[in-house]
């Protein structure tokens, strides 16, 4: 048993999978302000990072729970998150059974308590209290053995049963009893330039999407101006280059606001910031107050682009307030994002296109918070509380209760595939899709995304200038003729508008001297140190296009070297070797995309090379000059051909490799399953079934194949095919009986709850053997 002998420790998993850890978003503000009240309180408490570039592993989990033996580990609940939270939480129940496991966050708000009973795991939702204060009652009352009864605000398990204690009576107005996580050293700021404050909880707002105003009894609780001060001072000493705000309506309330303003100004506080509000909020004066004390960016809440829709949210602003103050905004220096959203009840197509269309009249870029997500069905919002009575169409699979509706809907005026749509236009518009088209990244993700969605993309002109330039670089003519084609039908025929688009294609003719305006394939090698990730030059292959700054490299002919010293401060040196070069040619009528400057031989490029480099256009179109019965005596090598053509939805070409590898092949089963692999991995099911049809009969192809089917809506032949077979300790077989089940049974609630469940189980015990971790490694902490 852990002895907790009056005070407990805590542990707090920070996850972020988004973004990076320098990244303010990875800062644990809400697990930081609970860990601070903690330690204000006797207990100690540590916060691990789960990020994107530093995952947790296993190992170290392991150690921090048998060093730091927590009583208690809690979890900040997102809905992408709940999986791995779910895998975090199946370890420690796992390993450390005495160890009690809570889930907080905006996750939890308004869970229902049956949610302990999909969170097999889990002992506590922190569903209806403020995080600090009900942690310390829960810590407090574990230590000195008393009910959880009697701790208001959430819902728990003791013996296999469940309850709900009663909803808090009150929060504190006063938000300095909670200190601050940095001042206090709960927070690590190393490696962060940017830390995120709150001065303020709460909204006193009621838009019909929110759960804000709901939690904190529709009013506004404040840190003094004092305390906010002293934060912000300690921040700037602590080397933070800038603050994100994160108050609901950071001025609320004007006067505070201002006050605050001035007194930061007044102390020499110049540290800038980024913060939120509503557009109803803020006036002409109270802006160029917060640009003098530093304000650099401001959030408004537009939602939509249509007064209707505002409307029927219950937003209470229209569009025009927001022209006004976004334009004085911009006029003033300030950056502006415009948080918006789509799925709202009411709303239509042509409503949701209007809200691209208002952020682009500003020349906002249509990126992170200015880039609009689908309406977020949660707990406890007016939608989410009755969904019915706005007309949600609401999904008929089993979801588990520790997930919400979320996008699992239809609205009286939009399909699922209308919603697709949307979400598909502003991906289109997105700056992220726009920077991998000039950079050349991520060709073959964005080219599947443009074909995957071009019947709903149709009637925009940005979908068919991106598909011809990136079918030009990719030098297929068949996907050219179609995107001319689509353009002609779609947009217009006439002569001007098409020569216009067919200046976004580049073809080349092959040329002996670098130009300022040439195509160069470099191959460039490293001397004195490692090279800056933000270099242009990459270690090995380089296509160097027309846009690319050649001028150190102008003059130069095939097969020449040079050395060339970088001017970033580093004494780091490079040999560049000229592989080819080419002039890029006017493209001035449709012919010359179909005539030799189109396509041109690259085999010279040898696997050796390609080997030792990261770009994947080269690789590509190497293997597409390559005659496949060379590439069939490589079949790893070919395999990377196929994976291109499916993300390019060339599938008669794959076939035609298929063919041309069974002519190497012993074992056309396996041919066949490693084709349909490679297919089903780029998200091409009903294309990879066609390939586990000509493997063999194999229980494990027949699961691959059940997959294809489940992965396709088809859940009847899925389940028809895997119903009989008795492959219980197979975890993919499980996930896919699970997801058959969800859809087709969702009356059968507790065997699919067990399924799930015991699929995790299996995950943790896969990945703790891997790691070898046992119950006899973790048993110091239990004793």
């Amino acid at each position: 048993m852990i002895n907790y002998v009056g005070i407990m420790n805590t542990a707090f998993i920070n996850m972020n999978q988004l973004d990076p850890i320098v990244s303010t978003n990875t800062i644990p503000i809400q697990q930081g302000y609970i860990a601070s009240y903690l330690k204000k309180n006797k207990h100690d408490s540590v916060i691990l990072d789960d990020v994107k570039d530093v995952p947790l592993t296993l190992d170290k989990l392991n150690r921090y729970m048998q060093e730091f033996q927590p009583g208690l580990v809690g979890f900040c609940g997102y809905h992408y998150l709940m999986e791995r939270i779910r895998f975090f939480a199946g370890f420690i129940k796992m390993f450390y059974p005495e160890t009690k496991i809570i889930l907080g966050g905006p996750q939890a708000l308004f869970m229902p308590e049956e949610g302990l009973v999909d969170l097999q795991d889990f002992d506590i939702i922190c569903n209806r209290g403020e995080g600090e204060i009900t942690t310390l009652e829960i810590v407090e009352a574990l230590c000195n053995g008393d009910s959880l009864k009697n701790v208001p605000g959430i819902s728990f398990k003791d013996s296999d049963k469940y309850f709900t204690t009663q909803v808090p009576k009150c929060m504190p107005d006063n938000l300095d009893i909670y200190p601050s996580p940095y001042i206090s050293g709960i927070i690590d700021l190393s490696m962060k330039k940017t830390a995120s404050v709150f001065t303020s909880r709460g909204c006193e707002h009621m838009c019909n999407f929110c759960v804000t105003p709901f939690f904190n009894s529709q009013k506004i609780r404040f840190h003094s101006i004092e305390h906010v001060l002293e934060e912000m001072e300690y921040l700037e000493s602590a080397g933070m280059e800038s603050l994100w705000i994160g108050d609901p309506n950071f001025t609320a309330y004007r006067n505070r606001t201002a006050e605050l303003m001035e007194q930061k100004i007044n102390k020499g506080i110049r540290i800038p910031f980024w913060c939120q509000t509503r557009v109803d909020m803020v006036d002409k004066k109270l802006l160029r107050l917060m640009k003098e004390a530093g304000l650099h960016c401001i959030g408004f809440g537009l939602e939509s682009g249509s007064d209707n829709v505002l409307d029927n949210m219950n937003k209470g602003v229209f569009v025009n307030r927001f022209h006004e103050m976004v334009s004085y905004a911009q006029s003033i220096g300030l950056r502006v994002e415009l948080f918006s959203m789509y799925g709202q009840p009411g709303e239509t197509y042509e409503d949701a296109r209007k809200t691209i269309t208002v952020v682009q009249k500003y020349n906002i870029p249509i990126y992170a918070n200015s880039c609009a997500q689908q309406l977020q069905l949660t707990y406890g919002s007016i939608y989410g509380k009755n969904p019915e009575k706005f007309k949600f169409r609401l999904s008929s699979k089993y979801l588990p209760r520790y997930l919400s509706y979320w996008h699992e809907y239809e609205t009286c005026s939009m399909t699922t595939q209308d919603i697709k749509g949307t979400q598909a236009v502003w991906a289109l518009y997105n700056a992220e899709t726009e920077y991998n088209i000039k950079n050349n990244i991520n060709i073959f993700h964005t080219i599947d995304f443009l074909i995957t969605n071009r019947e709903m993309l149709k009637k925009e002109q940005r979908f068919y200038e991106y598909l011809l330039y990136l079918a030009s670089l990719l030098e297929d003519k068949e996907i050219m003729m179609e995107c001319i084609e689509g353009f002609r039908r779609h947009i217009s025929n006439d002569k001007a508008r098409i020569s216009q688009l067919l200046k976004q294609a580049e073809i080349y003719t092959e040329s002996d001297r670098i130009q300022e305006n040439s195509r160069a394939i470099v191959f460039c090698q490293y001397e004195g140190g490692d090279v800056s990730e933000k270099h242009i030059l990459k270690p090995g292959l380089n296509d160097l296009r027309s846009r690319f700054p050649k001028f150190v490299l102008k003059g130069m002919k095939v097969q020449e070297s040079k050395r060339v010293r970088l001017d970033d401060g580093t004494n780091v040196s490079l040999i560049v070797t000229v592989i080819r070069i080419f002039d890029r040619v006017k493209v001035k009528n449709i012919n010359q995309l179909y005539g030799k400057y189109s396509q041109h031989n690259y085999s010279y490029l040898t696997f050796q090379l390609l080997e030792r480099s990261s770009n994947e256009l080269l690789l590509f179109l190497a293997l597409k000059s390559t005659s496949y019965s060379r590439l069939s005596e490589m079949p790893h090598i070919f395999l990377n051909l196929v994976s291109y053509y499916s993300k390019m939805h060339k599938f008669t070409e794959i076939e035609r490799c298929f063919q041309a590898m069974l002519s190497y092949t012993h074992d056309p089963h396996r041919t066949a399953e490693a084709f349909g692999d490679i297919i089903a991995f780029a998200g091409k099911y009903k294309e990879a079934a066609d390939y586990y049809h000509k493997s063999d009969s194999s229980e494990q192809t027949l699961i691959k194949l059940a997959y294809t089917y489940a992965k396709s809506g088809n859940f009847e032949k899925a389940y028809e095919l895997i119903v009989d077979m008795n492959k219980d300790d197979d975890i993919f077989y499980n996930e896919v009986m699970l997801e058959c089940l969800q859809n087709l049974f969702p009356e059968k609630q507790n065997v699919i709850r067990n399924l799930n469940h015991k699929i995790m189980h299996m995950k943790v015990l896969k990945i703790a053997k891997d790691s070898n971790l046992t119950a006899q490694s973790a048993k110091g902490a239990v004793l």
